[in-house]
């Protein structure tokens, strides 16, 4: 029979089964023993079955279906990798075939329980991408399960009084010491542009030209790079300060580092909490600088290209911002 053991903080898998001896690693550190308690049932259920851990070709196990997909051309997304690691350590073992409506909705209900829908949702997309695909090359069934509702997802904007009280508080205040805030270019530019804050961290100085037009790139899928040429706001303009060399950063924590995450997190909150401004992130920037647009007029293909959509049902969200827009189409009858 199988075990949970750990080792250098990680949760192993031990044991033997029908003379099969295990000794694998579940990715999990000793925090997650009730996930990793999962991984060891279903390592055991395929070990019963006479079904292969390894993965080889003839294992017909989760885990060689999406090996296979993952060496397709075009490979896998940044995103789509980390979604196949954590699909990897519940299902990996299972026998492919018996992924069902039932076993997905107890994963959801073990893995996800305090999940958004938006969440789980990309995620098994993930899971019924690589299904179906090893369905096209009769590897095995094609997905069975649904997926829960696509809400509009959030769209959680900074209102006009609002982002004058975040730009307040960038400009130095007494909870600030009357210093300058030390993200005051970046949160600017992340308000007035609608850049995603990995697009505004890798910025690199050759993608602004001196015609105050910005150049924003994020690999898209298939690792497919994404160009929009969005104009900048002169209060982007006026705090962007010195040119610097075209394959420089333009925004840096210091010393010409890029910003890391947690930093950045860090600051961000620091300016929040000063604007007296609550479950606001930074990629809610994002959608404040859309809202404005749609609120000042702009049309929705207009705020899509900006934002860098290749669709028209991401902006949707953003339509009753539009005012009068229903009124308007009626009377060009």
């Amino acid at each position: 029979m199988l075990k949970i053991t750990s080792r250098g903080g990680i949760l192993y898998v031990v044991g033997s089964v029908n003379g099969n001896r295990v000794r694998q690693s579940t990715g999990l550190s000793v925090g997650n023993k009730a996930e990793a308690e999962l991984v060891r049932a279903n390592m055991e259920l395929a070990l019963f079955r006479g079904d292969s851990l390894c993965g080889g070709v003839g294992a017909k196990s989760f885990k060689s279906v999406c090996e296979s997909y993952e060496k397709r051309r075009g490979g896998i997304s940044k995103t789509q990798k980390g979604n196949i690691d954590r699909l990897l350590r519940y299902w990996g073992s299972t026998h492919v075939d018996d992924i069902n409506q039932f076993l997905v909705d107890r994963y959801v209900a073990d893995v996800h329980c305090n999940n958004k829908d938006g969440t789980i949702r990309r995620e098994l997309n993930t899971m019924k991408a690589i299904l179906n695909y090893g369905a096209e090359r009769g590897l095995c069934k094609e997905a069975r399960f649904g997926l829960p509702p696509d809400g509009e997802g959030r769209t959680r904007y900074l209102s006009s009084d609002e982002r004058s009280e975040v730009l307040a508080c960038l400009g130095g205040i007494e909870e600030l010491s009357d210093k300058v805030s030390p993200i005051k270019r970046e949160l600017i530019f992340l308000l007035y542009c609608g850049a995603r804050l990995s697009e505004m961290r890798t910025l690199l100085w050759g993608a602004v030209d001196e015609d105050s037009v910005v150049l924003v790139s994020i690999k898209g899928n298939k690792r497919k790079k994404k160009t929009r040429r969005v104009p900048l706001h002169h209060r982007v303009v006026n705090t962007l300060g010195v040119r610097g060399e075209p394959t420089e950063l333009v925004f840096t924590k210091g010393g010409g580092n890029m910003w890391d995450k947690t930093a950045f997190y860090h600051e961000f909150h620091k300016v929040m909490s000063c604007a007296g401004i609550s479950d606001f992130t930074p990629h809610d920037c994002r959608h404040t600088f859309a809202s404005h647009l749609v609120m000042g007029g702009a049309d929705l293909r207009t705020v899509a290209e900006l934002l860098g959509h290749s669709t028209m049902s991401m902006v949707m969200r953003y339509s009753h911002l539009s005012r009068g827009h229903l009124e308007d189409a009626i009377k060009k009858l």
